[in-house]
């Protein structure tokens, strides 16, 4: 989200990190240094930062973390690696343009975000073809020198010795630049989409089939906790309606779906998506139901029914993710400094319930 408004940079070539080596290690000394070991990491983006992770063990702990730092400090770059990305990009690239989901998923991310392409996960193939050495690591030596640095530990570590291992690790980094952010880069807000103004895709699959995803603003959990937890439950009943009314006149090949979406790295952002994959003449029709049902919602409210039948699987759902490590690594990769953030993490079940 650093970025400048519309421009997206090259994140999406994530994917080529480490293919040259990094550190002392050559791309085929980390395959037999990771053979039977889980040390290698993992390059993803996230909208704050760039993620590099491992599972690893008490054993093999510091080596993961030795290996880390290297591609912090010292990542390679070469021609091949660049090649290898691209060929791979273009290969799969008709897959992201054959299936109106993917194409959404891929292309039309931006919508989501009153058209900020910015958050486009897959760039147009002629970018990809363009991308040379030079660009991509000219992009990567700025961006992994720069921020701060946030360490994640979970698991089965000694609490005694580990924080002082990470800590006496990640100080050998070089020393890095800390940017100033600026306010005006996080203030996104989603952009409803109406009769008037319809943002098209165009897939190359099969005639006729199409997808139609309607945005609805919202509020942020820094606006309203409990309006966002109330959203969630709204999506569902929402999804429940349009399955039992709308999918009984049209068939089971639709399936739609109503999701609610907040970032923490953008502070005032909130939106309620409602999409379903359909024949194109059926998505009029669609657009009229939807309508329906929210204004039948808005002006009288969900029954007791419609509230157990949502609110059963959504504790459910949340529960059994809370006994998970992926729970608490995305609560400890959080702004622990923010006390918005601790008060949700600690009525992440009860306030569902409430």
């Amino acid at each position: 989200v650093a970025r400048p408004i519309n421009d997206s940079g090259l994140f999406w070539t994530v994917r080529g990190l480490g293919q040259a080596g990094y550190g002392p290690w050559t791309r085929e000394d980390i395959a037999r240094l990771g053979s039977g070991r889980q040390i290698v990491p993992r390059f993803l983006i996230d909208q704050d930062g760039v993620i590099i992770s491992t599972i690893t063990n008490r054993a093999d702990l510091q080596q993961a973390m030795t290996m880390i730092i290297a591609a912090i400090d010292d990542m390679h770059y070469n021609e091949t690696a660049v090649s290898r990305l691209k060929m791979a990009f273009l290969a799969s690239y008709r897959s992201f343009v054959n299936k109106p989901s993917m194409m959404m998923s891929s292309m039309g991310t931006s919508f989501l975000f009153g058209g900020d392409k910015r958050f486009i996960t897959i760039p147009k193939s002629s970018e990809i073809d363009a991308l040379s050495l030079n660009d991509f690591k000219t992009f990567w030596t700025n961006e992994l020198s720069q921020g701060p640095v946030r360490i994640t530990i979970l698991g089965d570590f000694d609490p005694a010795t580990t924080p002082a291992l990470a800590v006496d690790y990640f100080s050998r980094l070089s020393p890095r630049m800390t940017p100033i952010p600026d306010t005006k880069l996080t203030e996104v807000r989603a952009a409803a989409t109406n009769a008037l103004k319809r943002n098209i895709l165009y897939h190359v699959g099969d005639e006729g089939s199409g997808m139609l995803t309607k945005i609805y603003p919202t509020i942020s959990s820094e606006d309203n906790l409990e309006e966002t937890r109330a959203l969630q439950v709204a999506a569902l009943i929402i999804k429940t309606r349009l399955s039992e009314g709308f999918r009984a006149q049209q068939g089971s090949s639709y399936l739609p779906t109503a999701n609610t979406y907040i970032h923490r790295a953008l502070p005032h952002y909130g939106s309620l998506t409602i999409a379903a994959e359909m024949p194109v003449d059926r998505m009029e029709a669609f657009r009229s139901e939807t309508d329906t049902i929210i204004a039948n919602l808005a002006k009288y409210g969900p029954d007791a029914d419609s509230m157990m039948r949502a609110k059963a699987p959504l504790l459910n759902e949340v529960t059994q993710l809370r006994r998970s490590n992926n729970y608490w690594l995305q609560i400890m990769g959080d702004d622990l400094d923010n006390q918005k953030i601790i008060e949700a993490a600690r009525s992440y079940i009860t306030g569902r319930e409430k």
